[in-house]
């Protein structure tokens, strides 16, 4: 399996495993908490279309519509990842997962090896920024998505290793053997 398809069916896993906790509990979301993540979803957006060269008043009249529109088609979407937010952070407080500082440094490092600069450079950014609670919030968020699916046992796609394929033709084996003796007895009570 490629990398590529094997990440796309990772992601895939661990959002159907997050869809299928959030959508199983019972949470109160106050409009609030959703006019919030409606803003955050805006702002992302934002820097989205100006990365591409556009500003987001320009975007929106290309395409005949406006911010209030964006957000109301937007608003269920903002409904669901603040409640997924909520499941997980939930989930990480009573399995007491956290993102440990040695986690979060590991985290600085790859952005610092991706952009070429030097740790505490980036350490620094982020900390300035106020993005240190962001990257923990962030990182323990995977570590609860990752335990969510280690308890669900959510098959990825990956070829079976060679003793699950063994217990599998054992199964096999047995179910036949079973059917076999079943329809002996039964061939023997006519």
């Amino acid at each position: 399996m490629s990398e590529v398809k094997a990440k796309n069916v990772d992601a895939e896993v661990r959002g159907s495993a997050v869809d299928i906790v959030t959508e199983a509990a019972e949470v109160e979301l106050h409009d609030v908490m959703v006019e919030q993540e409606l803003d955050t979803m805006v702002e992302d957006f934002e820097e989205e279309v100006k990365r591409q060269g556009v500003e987001l008043k320009q975007y929106l009249d290309m395409v005949s519509s406006s911010i209030e529109e964006l957000r109301a088609e937007w608003n269920e979407r903002a409904h669901h990842r603040v409640k997924s937010r909520l499941v997980l952070d939930t989930i990480a407080t009573q399995e007491k997962i956290v993102a440990g500082a040695e986690e979060v440094d590991n985290e600085m490092k790859k952005v610092a090896a991706a952009t070429g600069r030097d740790f505490e450079e980036v350490k620094q950014i982020f900390m300035m920024q106020g993005n240190m609670g962001t990257l923990a919030t962030r990182i323990k968020l995977a570590k609860t998505i990752d335990w969510l699916v280690e308890q669900a046992n959510i098959k990825t796609g990956e070829e079976p290793k060679a003793e699950e394929k063994e217990d599998k033709k054992a199964k096999k084996r047995n179910t036949k053997e079973e059917a076999a003796e079943v329809t002996e007895e039964e061939k023997g009570t006519d």
